[in-house]
């Protein structure tokens, strides 16, 4: 299920780093198909890992569920932030470049709030159903 994606997402980074994560689920997540359980923990593991390594954040904060019949993950990090437009830049780091063209592929959105010194708040957005990007 989706709550066990997340959970093992979490439990894999707290093992590899000892940062916790308050993160909430709501109860009312549906099935959904293996691509976008894969691209769910591969978003989990790529934000909380970015946030950990590239910002020093030791306080991170989430949530799955279900608004709008899409499904919706958010973390938030009290890391360093950076400036969003410069992460196309950066040709070294394409991890979140290559996470964004997943989530596109199936009809995804992944939003990224940040500025240098306030930390980073990072998006994502699933259609619950079969669209197709």
């Amino acid at each position: 299920s989706l709550h066990d994606v997340a959970r093992r997402a979490i439990r894999d980074f707290k093992r590899k780093t000892d940062v916790d994560v308050d993160f909430d689920f709501s109860d009312s997540i549906p099935d959904t198909s293996i691509a976008k359980k894969q691209i769910i923990y591969r978003a989990m593991t790529e934000i909380m890992n970015n946030a950990y390594k590239h910002a020093g954040a030791t306080e991170l904060k989430g949530y799955l569920q279900v608004r709008n019949k899409d499904l919706c993950l958010e973390i938030s990090d009290s890391g360093i932030g950076f400036d969003p437009k410069k992460l196309y830049q950066n040709q070294d780091r394409l991890g979140l470049i290559g996470l964004q063209q997943r989530i596109m592929l199936v009809a995804g959105r992944l939003d990224i709030q940040s500025e240098p010194d306030n930390g980073t708040v990072i998006n994502v957005t699933l259609p619950i159903g079969d669209k197709i990007a």
